[in-house]
């Protein structure tokens, strides 16, 4: 990611995918975090935003008790200049 851009769709981490469905989103079944805010920020709806230069993790967490989760690292790299 670039700083300033958002981005949803597809997470990957090179061996595991993941790709909420919209009922698991809109039903708050998963939580998503970051370790470092002021890097990448996530939403509840897994949105996100890259704010400043710098690697931080995602994790994605079941709220049903079960433990499973999943984390994957975003860097984030100065934006492109305009020409």
């Amino acid at each position: 990611m670039r700083v300033g851009e958002e981005y949803r769709g597809l997470i990957s981490d090179g061996f595991l995918t993941f790709k909420p469905s919209r009922s698991i989103l809109y039903n708050d079944t998963l939580r998503f975090t970051s370790s470092d805010k002021n890097i990448v920020s996530v939403n509840s709806r897994g949105y996100l935003a890259a704010n400043s230069v710098g690697t931080a993790k995602i994790t994605v967490e079941a709220r049903d008790g079960s433990g499973v989760k999943f984390s994957f690292k975003v860097k984030v790299i100065e934006a492109q200049k305009a020409k």
